[in-house]
């Protein structure tokens, strides 16, 4: 029943516009789901508390989540208590679903069952977004970039013609396969079988697509700079076969892509520099580096969102909770790395290499977008890193007992 649950959360937390309408009651799905999720793992007899590096740094960045909350009410913008303990419970949750995960998942079995579902709904995903770009394409009467057409992108991220996030949902969009994509990667370079590696390499090229017509820059930098960083970490002689690969595909790419790419100088990118910059400034007025200004109160704090989750989270929670922060994902991709060096398995080994990735990718995007502050978008991220240590710890418990089981015979 609690894999269950799992599978459920999995394949349908990324399909925000169709949540919308699973209610129960005043509650939404997500809400009820995380409650069930919470209450099936206390009442499982073996309640455990899996130990791993992550656990602490972890739990500190969550109590500054919680402490800039209470100190909102005392700094510059009161929130309203609903709404900001909504965001902080949408936050939280996300980081706590690292333990559910790590806690619920017990066999290498349930693990490639999370990982299907995973493509599939990407899939899904995938052809709404080119249903969309069709669509728009042939509304607007042409290929060439508007703001009405990246509008138009949304995915399953926000309801049609409903504005919601604006152009913000097609950087969603954007960021979502500019994440997760590295998962198939990871496993498709670990992989024995040379059939089911084609597969995964496949599904990583088609997805490339929806992250082009996404229209989102950020999303295209950090994919990007996340394969140079890979070779340039594992094989430095292909760094230049990969820039002429860059080269040749960018020749070849629509010419609403290729206008986006080239319009660096437009008023967005301009207009994130000219925030972060008040955004640092900001830090140099009460409550300075140490008090933060409150949960959600960096966008009355400098006028508008930051568009940058490290400035955002800075302003928020100070400069503990920023180094806290940066504590966190240090010890994240550390721990992710140390364990891919220290065993041999396909499976283990390609999911800790594709949650690495998608963590490098995860951190660059962020640098210009709130992107770890969407729900549908990062929430497969953390329970994902639960996921990928599981793996290891079954492999390694599945090692120690045939070790043992040899010793004894």
């Amino acid at each position: 029943m609690s894999f269950l649950l799992l599978l459920a959360f999995i394949i349908l937390n990324p399909l925000k516009t169709f949540n919308t309408g699973l209610r129960i009651g005043p509650f939404d799905w997500y809400n009820v789901m995380y409650l069930f999720l919470i209450i099936a793992w206390l009442l499982r007899r073996d309640i455990g508390w899996i130990k791993t590096s992550i656990n602490k740094p972890l739990l500190v960045f969550i109590g500054f989540l919680i402490f800039s909350y209470i100190r909102g009410f005392v700094g510059p913008f009161p929130p309203d208590p609903m709404d900001t303990l909504q965001v902080l419970k949408t936050i939280s949750s996300e980081l706590f679903l690292f333990f559910v995960f790590l806690n619920f998942v017990e066999t290498h079995k349930q693990i490639k069952i999370i990982l299907f579902a995973m493509c599939l709904v990407m899939l899904y995903e995938g052809y709404v977004v080119f249903i969309q770009y069709k669509n728009a394409i042939a509304l607007l009467g042409g290929s060439k970039f508007t703001w009405e057409l990246k509008g138009m992108i949304s995915g399953t991220f926000s309801l049609p013609g409903q504005g919601g996030f604006g152009t913000a949902s097609a950087n969603e969009v954007g960021a979502f396969f500019g994440i997760y994509t590295f998962v198939l990667i990871g496993l498709a370079i670990h992989c024995n079988q040379r059939s089911m590696k084609y597969v995964l390499l496949g599904l990583a090229f088609l997805f490339t697509f929806p992250l082009l017509f996404s229209f989102s820059r950020g999303a295209w930098l950090a994919f990007s700079l996340t394969i140079l960083f890979y070779f340039l970490r594992n094989n430095r002689k292909m760094i230049f076969a990969i820039a002429l690969l860059f080269i040749l595909a960018f020749s070849l790419l629509p010419q609403s892509v290729v206008q986006r790419a080239s319009s660096v100088e437009d008023k967005s990118a301009q207009g994130r520099l000219t925030l972060w910059t008040e955004a640092i400034s900001a830090m140099t007025h009460p409550p300075y580096f140490i008090g933060g200004t409150g949960l959600e109160q960096a966008e009355h704090y400098v006028g508008k969102d930051a568009h940058n989750t490290y400035i955002k989270i800075m302003l928020e929670t100070g400069i503990f909770g920023i180094s806290s922060f940066l504590i966190l994902l240090y010890v994240i991709l550390k721990t992710l790395v140390t364990f891919n060096s220290s065993i041999e398995h396909p499976l283990v080994n390609g999911l800790l290499l594709g949650c690495f990735l998608a963590f490098v990718s995860f951190t660059i995007v962020n640098l210009t977008g709130t992107r770890m502050f969407n729900g549908a978008l990062s929430a497969w991220l953390w329970p994902l890193l639960g996921v990928a240590l599981k793996a290891e710890i079954i492999h390694s418990t599945d090692e120690e007992r045939t070790i043992l089981q040899g010793y004894a015979q």
